[in-house]
C-alpha cells in the first residue's frame, strides 16, 4: 500500500482534507495519480499510522475518510550519526540510505576539510523531504528532521554514552568496539569529510571522549563510510 506522510495526522480524526497548498496534494494527486477510492497507508512520523481511502479529490483538495488508526510503537535506533556535508547528490545518497537503516538522529556538519563550507537556506528544506520520501519508501514511522548545520566543534559536544569516530589513522579496531556499542543507551559516530580530519579535530575527537576506530584499510569515500559505519553499528547493538 502506498504511503502518505502528514505532520498533523492524529488518532482522534474520522477525515482529513489534504488542500493544495500542502506539499503532499501534488505527490498524491499528480506524481501517484491517485483516484477516487484508492486507499493510503497515513502516518506523522511520530507513531500514528493509520488507513485512509480518498473519498473526493479534484484540483484543489483529497479528501481522506479514515478507516483505522493504530499507534504504533517505536522502535528508535540508538544510532546516531554526524556526517559532512558534502556535495548535493553524494550528501542526498547519504540521507535516503541512513533513513532506510532507520537511524535515529542525523547531524550534518562542517569541519576544516571540508570542500563545501556553506549551503542554500533552503536546503535544510530539502534534505527533510528527502527524509520524509525515504521514510515512506522504507516504512519508517519515525522520522527526526535536520533542524541545522552544525560546526565541527559542537559535534564533538554533543552528550552520548558511546561516542565513536571512524578514521583510517586510529590504531584501535572495530572488535573494539563491540561490548560498548552493544551495553550502550545512545551513540553517536562520526565520520570525516572527502579531505579526512585534520590534526586538531582528531585531538578535540579525544578530548571530548570519541573513541577512534578504524573502518577499514583502504580509504572510503564519505558516503560509503556513512553506510558501513551505521551497519556495522547496528549489528554490534543488535539492531539489524
Amino acid at each position: 500500500m502506498r504511503r502518505v506522510f502528514l505532520q498533523n495526522f492524529s488518532k482522534n480524526l474520522k477525515e482529513y482534507e489534504l488542500l493544495q497548498k500542502d506539499k503532499e496534494f501534488h505527490h498524491v494527486k499528480n506524481v501517484l495519480r491517485a483516484k477516487k477510492g484508492e486507499k493510503f497507508e497515513i502516518f506523522n512520523g511520530k507513531g500514528t499510522v493509520g488507513i485512509g481511502e480518498i473519498i473526493k479529490i479534484n484540483k484543489n483538495i483529497i479528501k481522506f475518510k479514515i478507516n483505522s488508526i493504530e499507534e504504533k510503537t517505536l522502535n528508535i535506533s540508538k544510532i546516531n550519526i554526524a556526517v559532512p556535508v558534502i556535495k548535493p547528490n553524494y550528501f542526498n545518497f547519504i540521507l535516503k540510505s541512513l533513513i532506510q537503516l532507520k537511524i535515529n538522529k542525523i547531524f550534518p556538519y562542517f569541519s576544516e576539510y571540508s570542500f563545501i563550507k556553506n549551503y542554500p537556506l533552503n536546503r535544510l528544506e530539502k534534505w527533510n523531504q528527502i527524509i520524509i520520501e525515504a521514510s515512506k519508501q522504507s516504512g519508517n514511522n519515525h522520522i527526526n528532521f535536520i533542524e541545522k548545520i552544525f560546526d565541527f566543534k559542537d559535534i564533538t559536544r554533543l552528550s552520548y554514552s558511546q561516542k565513536i569516530c571512524f578514521d583510517k589513522s586510529a590504531e584501535f579496531s572495530i572488535n573494539n568496539i563491540a561490548e560498548p556499542v552493544k551495553k550502550s543507551e545512545n551513540i553517536l559516530i562520526a565520520i570525516g569529510p572527502e579531505g579526512g580530519f585534520s590534526g586538531n579535530e582528531i585531538n578535540l575527537l579525544k578530548e571530548n571522549n570519541f573513541t577512534i576506530v578504524k573502518l577499514n584499510s583502504n580509504i572510503l569515500r564519505s558516503e560509503v563510510a556513512a553506510i558501513t559505519s551505521v551497519a556495522i553499528s547496528k549489528y554490534l547493538a543488535g539492531e539489524l
